[in-house]
């Protein structure tokens, strides 16, 4: 129904943090994540919505995925029903600047709203292949 990780330190000992509290679909994977990560100079924080297939989560079919060759797992995940589709996205993104990112069905962002370290705004409006169409800034006073 959920979960909350977090870490510390990576295996060589580099200091790096990273927090997620989730929330579930019953029987299936995370539909809200409240997450926080570092690492470098790298930093990300914010909230991500998903949407997950309408089917359970098929634990056991996950665990035997990852004996088989490469080349079959895609398919053998989506038959267990795994696969979220993200979204929204809304909080600071590793370039920082403050984001709101609408994607459609397919996870393709469709709409991002972006305020800049700098306080630079724009709205972008991208096609679905992840062009951007037309960009929106504020006129000069």
């Amino acid at each position: 129904n959920g979960g909350l990780i977090f870490a510390g330190k990576d295996e060589s000992g580099r200091g790096t943090s990273g927090g997620s509290l989730t929330f579930d679909r019953y029987h299936q994977d995370q539909v809200v994540q409240l997450f926080g990560f570092e690492e470098g100079q790298e930093r990300s924080a914010g909230i991500k919505v998903n949407d997950q297939p309408e089917g359970r989560l098929d634990f056991p079919a996950v665990d035997r995925v990852r004996t088989l060759p490469a080349s079959q797992q895609d398919a053998a995940y989506r038959a267990a029903n795994v696969g979220g589709t993200q979204r929204l996205f809304a909080g600071r993104a590793t370039d920082k600047s403050s984001q709101l990112v609408l994607r459609d069905g397919q996870g393709r962002k469709r709409l991002v709203l972006r305020v800049g370290e700098d306080g630079a705004t724009s709205i972008d409006f991208l096609d679905q292949a992840g062009k951007v169409q037309r960009t929106v800034r504020p006129t000069a006073d």
